[in-house]
């Protein structure tokens, strides 16, 4: 067992490069989200598996979309077609009707299926196609790299769940089949600078 002990006055960066493993450094990984879990309820990954070149890039499609014209912008909001999938125009958000809506612009995608999907058909709850704006310098360029991220995060998250299955105990792969199409949207968030607002609460 892991003599690994957190700072309780940091948050917790753990190596998930032992995953891979598969040998003792693997056990020591699960002591170790297990503390975190346990003693923080959160924790940060480092030596994951998704490359720092592919974070790159979605960054920079992101940044490109959001410096499109706002006419432009709209004509894939996320309003229209149904799926949760598109554009999200600046402070059209708000769950507390108090403050201001969020201060933030927002593009979601999620995994593409075709109308004619099985999931698609049942109307299973966010299953649908991606909405792709056609107007960018790159745009198969942003698609694919938005769909290799999106596919990345979910074999990582799948991974988590395999870690957090064992620190109960459990089979790693206990909750496989609650993983296959799962609700997993990528939300691409754009936050504007922020200028001091005396006159009531805001929310970012």
């Amino acid at each position: 067992m892991s003599t690994f002990k957190m700072n309780p006055n940091e948050h917790p960066i753990i190596d998930f490069a032992p995953f891979y493993a598969n040998d003792s450094t693997k056990e020591d990984l699960i002591h170790q989200i297990q503390q975190a879990c346990e003693q923080f309820g959160f924790f940060q990954l480092i030596n994951h598996p998704i490359p720092t070149e592919l974070q790159t890039a979605v960054l920079q499609h992101s940044s490109e979309f959001f410096n499109l014209p706002l006419e432009t912008k709209e004509k894939y909001n996320q309003a229209t077609g149904g799926f949760n999938r598109g554009y999200e125009r600046l402070r059209s958000q708000n769950f507390e009707k108090r403050t201001k809506g969020d201060l933030k612009e927002g593009f979601y995608l999620g995994k593409d299926l075709p109308l004619d999907d099985e999931y698609v058909v049942q109307r299973r709850f966010r299953q649908g196609p991606n909405k792709y704006p056609s107007e960018l310098t790159n745009a198969k360029g942003f698609r694919h790299v938005m769909d290799k991220y999106h596919d990345a995060m979910i074999e990582l998250a799948v991974a988590i769940m395999k870690v957090l299955a064992r620190t109960l105990g459990l089979d790693e792969d206990v909750f496989g089949d609650f993983c296959d199409h799962p609700v997993s949207i990528l939300r691409l968030l754009r936050y504007p600078p922020q200028e001091a607002d005396a006159s009531g609460l805001e929310r970012g």
